[in-house]
């Protein structure tokens, strides 16, 4: 019965939200939760939507993170969260970053890239993951990224990029965002 209920769990995992989808997965180790985006024009992380897709779950599965891959850059509300971020902890960084090429190996987007985990974890929309994730007794431990750069594209808004995966554990393990 179980088994049964870890199959449609991770079969009807998907939560449809306003712009994008949460989905929770089971495997042998836990679960994890992953947030992918509809449109590049994503309104912003639908908590109602992570809410269904933690609905459900059999508490004794652990949760081990969010991915986020393919998911913050196409959603403005967390690149304005992690841009006002950098401004106010970083500004000099930020600058230096934004006037360089922005591409991964730059010497001058390799010092903002060291600080992104910290930022990222002060955004506003963390902090709101965390609130939905406490209610079944786990929090955001810390965070697990590859491949930052700024997306220049636009040069009105530039984007900031990375695979990026939210640990999870229990509350008061690792740097969790308050």
């Amino acid at each position: 019965m179980r088994l049964l209920a870890l199959i449609c769990l991770t079969l009807s995992g998907a939560a449809a939200l306003a712009g994008g989808s949460w989905s929770l997965h089971v495997g042998e180790n836990g679960a994890s939760i992953a947030y992918r985006p509809a449109a590049s024009d994503d309104p912003g992380l639908d908590l109602e939507g992570l809410e269904k897709a933690l609905a459900g779950r059999d508490a004794a599965i652990p949760i081990k993170h969010i991915s986020l891959i393919g998911g913050f850059e196409a959603i403005p509300a967390i690149q304005a969260e992690l841009k006002a971020q950098f401004e106010a902890d970083y500004p000099d960084l930020l600058a230096a970053a934004l006037k360089s090429s922005g591409n991964m190996h730059n010497p001058k987007v390799l010092p903002l890239r060291a600080k992104f985990p910290e930022c990222f974890l002060k955004t506003p929309s963390v902090k709101k993951i965390n609130k939905v994730l406490a209610a079944h007794g786990c929090a955001i431990t810390g965070i697990s990224f590859e491949k930052f750069y700024i997306d220049k594209a636009d040069p009105k808004a530039p984007a900031f990029h990375a695979f990026l995966w939210l640990k999870v554990g229990p509350p008061g393990e690792g740097k969790a965002a308050d």
